[in-house]
């Protein structure tokens, strides 16, 4: 599967790089940069929603249980590093990881349909944990006149989070997340002044620039978490999720070039969510018993600095 797709996106980029000659466009030129790293840091804001119904029918009620992180903010690192292996074929790879400064938690539950008779509400703090991305890729990289570079690149994506549920005293319940699976993106940047950058062609001159990143995830959704403090079900493990969904994430921001440095100022969008699952609840007898995961929704605001490098 992943070798068709591979072949698929290897003919779609070549068509487009032909197409782009036969316009009248000019192709990459000669560049002398065949690495280039973003290394940045910043802030997200994250919120994550999950629900269960009843039973594996998704009734008795429709909407039993659902958890709703809140806020969640925490600070960010990050690198996306770039290599010009062939011609202008390119691999690329990168990662982040956050950690959990602040956030709060709702927990519900309900007796009847559409979350009327509350049977439990209660709040808690969602200041511990963390988050990650992963992306590796093979992609292609063209310039489209004088001062736009596009890259299309598809490969791999993995991406977690470890939510936290707390009091302050003896609650300390988790839930881990993991969205992983087939992902594509466009990136690029279109220069507003000064000269094309290094890694579209030519050699490196100062200007602003504009950059800009889209990217879709085709995933498998699996979760676990842990009600510490319930002596009926299992530890450190009381229930599992899986489902399957997408994700898409934006970003743009501006970079200013000096040599071989550029400045970066970028601000990011995520949204992930997945279609109906099933929820698995262990008991400390052994026993375990099914419910219908409703929905999980997840959704990442993020801004961030940073500094990129290439040679």
């Amino acid at each position: 599967m992943f070798f068709l797709i591979f072949s698929l996106w290897g003919v779609v980029c070549g068509t487009a790089a032909f197409a782009q000659e036969a316009a009248g466009f000019p192709g990459p030129a000669p560049s002398t940069t065949r690495f280039t790293i973003d290394a940045t840091g910043g802030h997200q804001r994250r919120n994550l929603y999950w629900s269960i119904a009843g039973n594996g029918a998704g009734t008795s009620p429709n909407v039993y249980s659902e958890l709703k992180w809140k806020g969640v903010g925490s600070v960010s690192t990050g690198l996306d590093i770039s290599w010009k292996a062939w011609k202008d074929w390119v691999v690329v790879g990168a990662g982040s990881r956050s950690f959990t400064v602040s956030g709060r938690v709702s927990d519900k539950d309900y007796g009847a349909d559409d979350r009327r008779d509350v049977i439990y509400d209660r709040s808690f703090a969602a200041n511990k944990g963390y988050a990650y991305t992963l992306f590796f890729g093979l992609g292609y990289q063209w310039r489209v006149g004088s001062g736009l570079r596009l890259v299309p690149v598809a490969g791999y994506g993995l991406s977690g989070q470890r939510l936290s549920i707390t009091d302050g005293g003896l609650l300390d319940s988790y839930y881990k997340t993991r969205w992983e699976g087939f992902a594509a993106r466009l990136s690029g940047d279109w220069q507003l002044s000064g000269r094309p950058l290094p890694f579209g062609g030519g050699q490196p001159h100062g200007g602003w620039a504009l950059l800009f990143r889209a990217a879709y995830h085709q995933v498998n959704y699996r979760a676990e978490g842990d009600w510490n403090l319930i002596q009926n079900f299992s530890h450190p493990v009381s229930f599992r999720h899986r489902g399957d969904g997408y994700g898409l994430e934006g970003q743009l921001g501006i970079k200013y070039t000096l040599g071989r440095v550029a400045l970066l100022l970028m601000g990011d969008y995520a949204g992930w969510s997945t279609g109906k699952g099933v929820d698995e609840l262990y008991l400390a007898s052994g026993q375990t018993s099914q419910t219908q995961l409703n929905e999980v929704v997840l959704s990442e605001l993020g801004v961030s600095t940073g500094v990129r490098i290439g040679w």
